[in-house]
């Protein structure tokens, strides 16, 4: 745990992005979502496809995956402008950024196809102000460290434990 910590970036600036009930939203906020989704039908029609992993090929199997539900997948994800990013005989793996509202309202209509898989970032947020210094807060503190930073990188001699990771 020390040590992931000791890697974490020095953060100068924390904006807390809020608005009131009624006021409009000063920021935008973001998720993005991986997620697989079943081809293969109803668990009962993946029995044959798990049987064939365990006992061997089976020549009969290739049709199985059912083209309509696989069609549903993709029409789901062009209504939410999510992308299509992989495809498989039993499986597809869909991507969506936008709105967490708009991700569950998703994740819902694919729930009844069979989610095998599902990876979310968390929401990410960005201010909608016009200006970039607008919402940095008091840059006092980030300037004084900088400085700092400058003036021991004037010698020779640099402390590499003060370098960022990477």
């Amino acid at each position: 745990m020390k040590k992931q910590l000791e890697d974490v970036v020095y953060v100068a600036v924390v904006n807390i992005l809020s608005s009131g009930k009624n006021a409009e939203k000063n920021y935008v906020e973001r998720d993005l979502m991986l997620a697989k989704v079943s081809t293969a039908g109803t668990f009962k029609d993946t029995i044959p496809y798990h049987r064939n992993l365990v006992h061997g090929p089976n020549d009969d199997f290739g049709d199985h995956a059912e083209a309509g539900s696989r069609a549903e997948v993709v029409e789901l994800a062009n209504l939410f402008d999510a992308k299509v990013i992989d495809v498989r005989p039993h499986q597809v793996m869909v991507q969506l950024a936008g709105t967490p509202g708009r991700i569950e309202a998703f994740l819902d209509l694919l729930k009844p196809l069979g989610i095998t898989e599902i990876h979310r970032s968390g929401v990410i947020a960005m201010a909608r102000s016009t200006s970039v210094t607008d919402n940095l807060g008091d840059l006092s503190t980030f300037e004084g460290a900088t400085r700092t930073l400058l003036d021991e990188a004037d010698g020779d001699d640099v402390d590499i434990s003060r370098l960022p990771p990477g």
